[in-house]
């Protein structure tokens, strides 16, 4: 180690070797440089003369294609015949006055009539298809190891990579059979619609045990017309029906875990503001310039060089372990306004389907060895805060009276806009989002008294999706098939955290202090809102739809083209002697043949391997903090489905059912999962998909099982056992098979 002032001579001799260098380099540059700045000579321009020649020459082409156009039209022929012209336009004036007749005979315009009736067309609807699929797979399965992890025999069936993939799959298989799920793919919109159905009516709390927190809230969110009053000064019945009472859970106001609530709670938001607020104090903390005990020279000659106090300074390690705090976050919120009208009459039945399914499984069986005094029980220490899982979901439906199209034609005309549809009208949204994270670490490290800080895990894994759709309104929907509403949503966090925390024996002597454990503060976060603006209610089919809709039909198989025919064109102009629309002169019509299908369809799942192998030893006079939990599992979901208020009449029936589904599986200890006999019954209510299974297989087969650590025979050992290892510990993974059993 140099003293300071030979340091300072030494840099100062430096700096003037590399200016002579660089004075010495300056000369061979500077005739390169002028080299490069002399005109080059650029020589004779290159002159290429290119002849081509063929002994094949085009013919005459004849395409065979023939085109006649139509005549013109005569001159006198009228564009649009709407009404019959008087034979005679001007009055029959009789013979001329005779001469001298100075008054002039009073002459009356002829009257004339108006059309009785305006015919246009109008634009047709498209259809919307959307479909997306995100998913995140992570492997960050983390060896370190400073001395040989010894496994104690009674938990080598617990825990390791194979168990913890054996326990994630029956954790998965809980969380479908507890969840109802959403169809593969490619159903249709009716198969859909009954395998809905049938998997709503089976929902019952009461099937499954006490370890399993279920909640149901059920509501026919479609609602009779109030009847009109009888006799002959009876009002015409309502067009904008009043907001139906749908019980709890139907009004907007949110349902947390099975609990009506004011509000939802910041939960998730004040997490996430403080795993960005804690990444960035590292990050300060990192790039900080002034360490104890090292100061700053400042010479001009030289710089600035840091060098060592003379006096030293007494400095404060911590020493600490960090596993866990994975995030894995689905968001999703969209909203549209296709199609819609105030008065929609349907050939067929009319179905309107609405889901809120959230599931939450968690397992975090932690086991710490509670023999030594620097590690102490993970279920003895108050700072270790508990995790939660929340389920918030909300339904809304919000009034939006329809506003006609609000024309007055004098003379009593009728004016009729008209778009025929030959097949089906079909808005389809379909989304699914999967994040799936594997990271079990093996930790086993010797602490030396010196500062010492091992993080592991903070992985993020982020969906994200937002979705407009607007489209047309109609005054007037006529469906020749089936009206079909379905909005599902499905939710599920799945996390295990199952952690086993060993220390040496010796470790208390060493360390002089206990250890801070934290292995618990998960957080699985499912939170939907559904809301629909426009109120629907239904009363029955009116002879007057009934007889246009078979009239419509009739010409349908009759006539083919999108172009409605004149004879569409009067049976539609026959509903405004219906009483729902008396008083319009002007109606524009949607005409579909087929259905009229509203889908949307939101999957979001998260998976999560956490269990974490971790023994340590040594440690400062302060201590080891160990942390091994702290995970965050989110899904977020908002869909609004906007409207006007309808009145809906079917032919075969109006049939509605909204569902909010919850249900909770946790367990922070011994023995078992305690969930009672609810799932190994087959009481699940998954439409035998298995669609959180089949994703949790497939993850675990390409991601965990194949890419699992190679752990070398030097660094895990298998130990004769530990003491204190707390009861149950060996048959946890027997307990999770007699769950599904």
């Amino acid at each position: 180690m140099l003293d300071r002032q030979t340091e300072i001579i030494a840099h100062f001799i430096g700096a003037f070797n590399q200016t002579t260098e660089k004075l010495a380099a300056r000369q061979d540059y500077d005739a390169f440089r002028a080299a490069r700045l002399s005109e080059p000579d650029e020589g004779n321009l290159l002159n290429v003369e290119i002849q081509v020649s063929s002994d094949y020459s085009l013919e005459d082409y004849g395409p065979g294609l023939a085109f006649d156009a139509p005549p013109p039209l005569p001159t006198e022929a009228p564009w649009l015949p709407v009404a019959q012209m008087p034979e005679r336009i001007l009055p029959d004036l009789g013979p001329l006055p005779p001469p001298g007749y100075e008054q002039s005979p009073e002459i009356d315009p002829p009257v004339m009539t108006l059309p009785p009736n305006f015919y246009m067309l109008l634009d047709p609807p498209g259809s919307v298809v959307q479909i997306t699929v995100q998913i995140n797979t992570l492997v960050d399965q983390d060896v370190l190891v400073n001395r040989p992890f010894e496994m104690p025999v009674e938990l080598l069936g617990a825990y390791g990579p194979e168990a913890s993939a054996a326990k994630l799959t029956l954790l998965a298989e809980a969380g479908d059979a507890l969840s109802v799920a959403t169809p593969e793919l490619g159903t249709s919109a009716a198969a859909h619609a009954g395998m809905l159905i049938e998997a709503m009516d089976a929902l019952d709390p009461q099937a499954f045990g006490d370890g399993v927190d279920v909640a149901l809230f059920r509501a026919s969110p479609i609602q009779p017309v109030p009847e009109p009053a009888s006799g002959e000064d009876a009002e015409a019945p309502e067009t904008d029906p009043a907001p139906p009472l749908l019980g709890p859970g139907f009004d907007g106001s949110p349902v947390i875990n099975g609990v009506l609530a004011e509000s939802i709670p910041e939960t998730l938001k004040e997490r996430l503001e403080a795993r960005d607020a804690e990444g960035e104090t590292e990050d300060e903390t990192e790039n900080a310039g002034d360490i104890p005990g090292i100061v700053d020279v400042e010479d001009e000659a030289a710089g600035t060089v840091s060098g060592q106090n003379a006096e030293p300074v007494q400095l404060e390690f911590t020493q600490s372990l960090e596993t866990g705090d994975n995030l894995a976050l689905n968001q999703y919120q969209a909203a549209h306004e296709w199609l819609d009208a105030p008065v929609i009459a349907v050939a067929g039945s009319a179905l309107s389907l609405s889901l809120i399914s959230q599931v939450n499984v968690m397992r975090d069986m932690d086991f710490a060895n509670s023999s030594s005094a620097s590690f102490t029980a993970t279920g003895a220490l108050s700072s270790d805060p508990a995790s939660q899982m929340v389920n918030a979901a909300s339904f809304t439906q919000e009034a939006n009276p329809a506003q006609f199209l609000d024309l007055d034609i004098a003379g009593g005309a009728k004016m009729v806009g008209l778009v025929h549809i030959e097949g089906d009208v079909t808005v389809d949204n379909h989304i699914t989002q999967v994040n799936a994270i594997s990271d079990g670490d093996l930790v086993s490290y010797e602490f030396g008294p010196y500062q010492t800080e091992i993080t592991m895990g903070g992985n993020s894994a982020v969906n994200l999706e937002t979705l407009i759709e607007y489209g047309m309104k109609f005054d007037v929907i006529l469906i020749g098939g089936d009206l079909i509403e379905i909005a599902q949503i499905e939710q599920i966090n799945v996390l295990l955290d199952d952690d086993l925390i060993l220390s040496d024996p010796s470790m208390g002597d060493t360390a002089g202090g206990g250890a801070l454990v934290q292995s618990h503060d998960n957080l699985l976060w499912n939170e939907a809102s559904l809301t629909k603006i426009g109120i629907d209610a239904q009363m029955e089919m009116s002879a007057r739809f009934q007889a246009t809709l078979d009239k419509l039909a009739g010409l349908a198989e009759g006539e083919s083209g999108a172009t409605p025919s004149g004879a569409a064109f009067d049976a539609v102009k026959e509903l405004f002697d219906d009483p729902l629309l008396a008083g319009l002169d002007a109606l524009r019509v949607l005409w579909i043949e087929g259905d009229l299908i509203i889908r949307d369809t939101l999957t979001q799942i998260n998976l999560i391997d956490d269990a974490d192998l971790v023994s340590a030893g040594g440690g400062g006079p302060e201590g080891i903090g160990v942390e091994t939990g702290d995970n965050i599992l989110g899904n977020v979901a908002g869909l609004t489905v906007a409207g006007v208020d309808s009145t809906i009449m079917a032919s075969d029936g109006v049939y509605s059912d909204a569902v909010i589904w919850q249900a909770g599986m946790l367990d922070e200890g011994p023995p078992g999962l305690g969930i009672g006999n609810g799932l190994e019954n087959g009481l699940g209510h998954g439409n035998g998909n298995g669609a959180l299974a089949s994703e949790a297989v497939v993850f675990l087969a390409d991601g965990m099982i194949e890419a699992q650590p190679n752990y070398d025979d030097e660094d895990f050992q298998t130990g004769p056992g530990a003491h204190g290892v707390a009861h149950g510990a060996g048959t946890s993974l027997d307990a999770l098979h007699g769950v599904l059993a």
